[in-house]
């Protein structure tokens, strides 16, 4: 997420980076161009295998070896909203350096998650990205409770299956389960719901009349239990008062709050926290144009979404 300015720092102070100390430690696997054209079948095991060294080639990675090093970093951050935080946590909390720096960095990666520059490893490289998450997802998810609710849990199991197409229809027995099994199988790779109520879910949460908009806010609740988490394990603030007050000033400071906003109180804050903290919420940053939707966690193609 901040690889532009671990890059910059780098080449401030390196210029031939073959004579470097260590240089084969920072040596990464990156696949060649022609890798996506290996096999294109939609059930191909060749897409889901380890790479093989004949399909990558190895580059230096200046992020990890300036991360490895003393020099400072250069942060672009708003001169006006870092006076703004300055206050915040040395003068109105009396915090350390340590509080501030962390702030400051994810004040840094909010501003680019605003204005669509936040890079992660959530993004998938492709063309037929926004069909997929819009259109494409949720069909599949659709197919998936259809089978789980017509086939899987009937018993004993309803084998026919009727197709219709406009005015054209066709009843299939669909013996032996072959085409309900085959689309289980194709679902698993490209949707990755493991089950009918997590698929149910999030059609409800994410596919309804708000368009993929959901109630909830991904990025304000990942910064929230990060800053209560940080708050707790590294701050001088002895009472969950005072944390909590700190990170409503702090998410008042990042814009997240209306005037008078429901969410911009202790008693909200609280409960949401204990709630995600009961969940075992895992923080995780995603592009702007991704966070209100899911890909599947089976599928590593950036190529072949279904």
């Amino acid at each position: 997420m901040l690889e532009e300015e671990l890059r910059d720092t780098f080449y401030k102070h390196y210029c031939n980076n073959a004579e470097l100390p260590n240089r084969d430690k920072y040596m990464v696997d990156v696949p060649l161009g022609n890798e996506p054209a290996v096999d294109t079948t939609l059930f191909s095991y060749q897409r889901y295998t380890p790479r093989d060294k004949t399909s990558t080639m190895q580059m230096f990675y200046e992020p990890d070896y300036i991360m490895d090093t003393e020099h400072g970093i250069e942060f672009p951050i708003d001169n006006a909203f870092d006076k703004k935080l300055r206050k915040l946590v040395f003068e109105d909390y009396k915090q350390s350096d340590t509080i501030y720096n962390v702030l400051a960095i994810v004040s840094v990666m909010y501003c680019k998650y605003q204005n669509n520059e936040l890079y992660t490893d959530a993004i998938q490289w492709s063309e037929n990205l926004p069909d997929y998450l819009t259109d494409v997802r949720p069909d599949m998810l659709k197919l998936y409770t259809f089978i789980q609710k017509a086939v899987v849990q009937k018993k004993p199991p309803i084998k026919p299956v009727k197709l219709i197409c406009g005015n054209e229809d066709i009843v299939l027995d669909n013996s032996c389960y072959w085409m309900s099994g085959l689309f289980l199988e194709y679902l698993q790779i490209y949707l990755g719901v493991d089950t009918l109520e997590e698929a149910e879910q999030e059609l409800k949460e994410k596919y309804t009349a708000k368009k993929g908009r959901k109630a909830d806010n991904p990025t304000f609740n990942l910064i929230m239990i990060g800053t209560s988490r940080l708050l707790k394990q590294h701050s001088t603030l002895e009472t969950k008062s005072e944390q909590l007050r700190l990170i409503l000033d702090y998410l008042e400071l990042l814009g997240f709050f209306t005037e008078d906003d429901s969410k911009n109180d202790e008693n909200y804050i609280n409960a949401t926290i204990s709630y995600l903290e009961g969940r075992r919420f895992i923080p995780k940053w995603k592009p702007k144009y991704l966070e209100d939707y899911n890909t599947s966690p089976n599928n590593p193609s950036c190529n072949n979404l279904w």
